[in-house]
């Protein structure tokens, strides 16, 4: 009867699966299991329709398709909706196949398709429910065997006697599993243990109910292991306890722990307690709100506690602190690191006070920001002498500058030299102007006298950052020069970097005037006892002598000579003889330069001349007619 609606659904299944998978409903489930179109639309789709159509098909991939559907985590009541969608499908397409309505086929076309989903259904449920006891059985299996392998565990009848212990247990209790199966319990109870506790722990799981707590537990060797354990009551059908499961966690380093946390505690207490009394503490929530002031920021603040608490820390803030510095501090707090700096804050009754702080942050077990601690010192006395001291300070560096600038010539420069400041002196001297110099290189005033290499070791010691000190001769705006005694001073900032130099200078020109003067004076002086020596008759010096002595020509030859060279040469006066001749080798002599004497403020060459028996010293003037100047012969 409904034969010719299966097989046009059959024929015309493709239609089935697109309005199938196109409905919103279908696509909500499937979109939320995770479950890929494509996939179910290749694998398994035609199963499904071929089972509620009662068509031939594998059962095995029938069962295939329960099981990636229960799989997916499909729940029953998105299984009912799969196919209420399927079953009007079916349905609408049956009708719509129809030449004529008719209202019994439609009923048992429906019919039959209502019972093959519920079959489908049962099938569902079936594999459903094996599935979901599979994975309790799995679950429980793989809870137990965490259990077993975290945690200390044994197992008593109703009594007390103990039927099961597993490997943790033997292995801190230090008994065998043999010497415990069929023992009591309490062969492992600490004779410290309070019976008052066991008592409790018997009327709680006697009760039915769990108990908890902590137990000192005896080892076999007599030692000591603490456990914080639980004990559970089992009960069969009739909710009669057939047993007792004690699952216990080793807690003996945990209390050690605890007992020295707990000694740290104290020491931390006395410690806050301390910096409580000694110092300025607050503590702020990751937004500035204030959480706690202590007494010493209340007293120095003015306000009291519950002015504070709850109001951000800007409440102190001086308006004369930089926002920088707040910025600056935020920055670096936020960044999870310690900040430490001076500021200046302003009490309740508009009088400032000045703070040495440290902002430390505190970090919750997830590693973020939970508050911020800070600990600061009073530091406005201290800071009032400095800025006193720095007055003073000041002061006296502005003396001292009025002095220098009433006393010398005074420029700085930028690090390239160009000129940033002059003093009126230097513009009094150099004949410039201030509008002149400023932003001018100093060399506007560099003499073409001045040789390059003195500049260039000039810059090579202050960039090093050293002073450097020398003699200068200047330009002036007018063409005329003066000559200064120049010290310029490299200036550094906190950081060693060099950022201008100062030169400070004094007028020496009038004193260099008249070394030079001295200098001429000294030389014509020194001309005068030239010509003066000159005067003296050379004989008579030479005869004077006890050195063999003479006196040579521009040629060479004696013209001179006192008894000892004639008596060493054997020269006669008036005769002319090259004094090369006189002392040839061949003659017996060997010579050579060995010194100079001075004679009349004049250099003598000293010849050592070496008969065959004795060697001698000889004076010999070279002279030269034509100027009367004396020289020293270097043959």
């Amino acid at each position: 009867m409904i034969h010719a609606e299966i097989e046009f659904l059959a024929q015309n299944r493709r239609i089935v699966v697109d309005k199938w998978l196109d409905n919103e409903t279908i696509s909500e489930i499937f979109n939320k299991k995770d479950i890929n179109h494509d996939y179910f639309k290749t694998n398994y789709i035609n199963l499904l329709i071929d089972y509620i159509l009662d068509l031939p098909r594998e059962e095995s991939d029938l069962e295939e398709s329960l099981y990636y559907m229960t799989g997916k985590g499909i729940a029953l009541e998105e299984v009912i909706e799969i196919f209420v969608v399927l079953h009007r499908i079916l349905l609408d397409l049956a009708i719509f196949s129809m030449d004529e309505l008719d209202c019994k086929v439609i009923k048992a076309f429906e019919s039959a398709i209502v019972h093959k989903i519920n079959s489908f259904y049962k099938d569902f449920i079936a594999v459903y429910d094996k599935q979901v006891t599979d994975d309790v059985n799995y679950m429980l299996d793989c809870y137990k065997r965490a259990v077993d392998a975290s945690s200390i565990v044994s197992k008593t009848d109703p009594k007390g006697v103990i039927t099961y212990v597993n490997d943790k247990f033997c292995e801190i209790s230090g008994y065998g599993e043999e010497e415990l199966i069929g023992q009591n319990h309490n062969i492992v109870r600490h004779p410290r243990m309070r019976s008052e506790t066991f008592a409790t722990m018997w009327k709680t799981i006697k009760a039915k109910k769990v108990w908890r707590g902590k137990v000192k537990n005896l080892r076999k060797d007599g030692s000591t292991y603490l456990v914080d354990a639980t004990i559970v009551p089992v009960l069969d059908a009739r909710h009669k306890i057939v047993e007792y499961i004690g699952i216990r966690y080793n807690i003996t380093d945990i209390q050690k722990n605890v007992e020295k946390i707990r000694a740290q505690s104290n020491e931390i207490e006395h410690l806050k307690l301390g910096i409580d009394e000694s110092t300025i503490v607050s503590k702020t929530d990751p937004k500035g709100i204030i959480t706690y002031a202590n007494k010493q920021f209340c007293e120095l603040s003015r306000y009291d506690a519950g002015e504070l608490i709850g109001k951000p820390h800007n409440i102190v803030r001086d308006p004369e602190m930089p926002k920088e510095a707040f910025t600056q501090m935020w920055d670096t707090i936020r960044a999870k690191k310690v900040w430490k700096g001076i500021v200046k804050n302003r009490a309740k009754d508009g009088s400032q006070y000045i703070v040495d702080a440290t902002i430390v942050l505190i970090l919750d077990h997830n590693g973020e920001i939970s508050e911020y601690i800070g600990i600061r010192h009073d530091i406005t006395e201290i800071e009032m002498i400095k800025e006193q001291m720095l007055e003073n300070k000041t002061k006296i560096l502005n003396d001292y500058k009025k002095a220098v600038d009433a006393s010398s010539i005074v420029s700085t420069t930028d690090t390239k030299g160009i000129i940033t400041y002059v003093n009126d002196k230097f513009c009094e001297i150099s004949g410039y102007g201030k509008d002149e110099l400023m932003g001018r290189s100093q060399n506007i005033v560099r003499h073409p006298d001045m040789p390059k290499a003195a500049f260039k070791e000039l810059w090579e010691t202050i960039e090093r950052g050293e002073t450097w000190q020398g003699t200068v001769k200047n330009l002036k705006k007018g063409g005329g020069y003066y000559i200064v005694d120049a010290t310029i001073v490299p200036i550094t900032d906190g950081e060693g970097k060099l950022v201008e130099y100062i030169g400070i200078r004094k007028d020496i020109t009038k004193q260099e005037q008249q070394r030079q003067e001295l200098e001429k004076m000294r030389m014509r002086q020194m001309h005068e006892n030239v010509n003066r020596a000159l005067s003296i008759s050379y004989e008579k010096v030479i005869g004077m002598l006890p050195l063999p002595s003479c006196i040579i020509d521009v040629n060479d030859t004696v013209v001179a000579g006192n008894e000892a060279f004639q008596d060493l040469t054997g020269w006669n006066a008036g005769e002319d003889t090259a004094l090369e001749e006189l002392l040839r080798p061949s003659q017996g002599f060997s010579r050579e330069w060995k010194d100079t004497a001075t004679l009349f403020d004049e250099e003598i060459a000293v010849r050592l001349v070496q008969d065959e028996s004795v060697a001698k010293k000889l004076l010999i003037k070279k002279v030269e007619d034509d100027t009367q100047v004396y020289t020293v012969s270097l043959i």
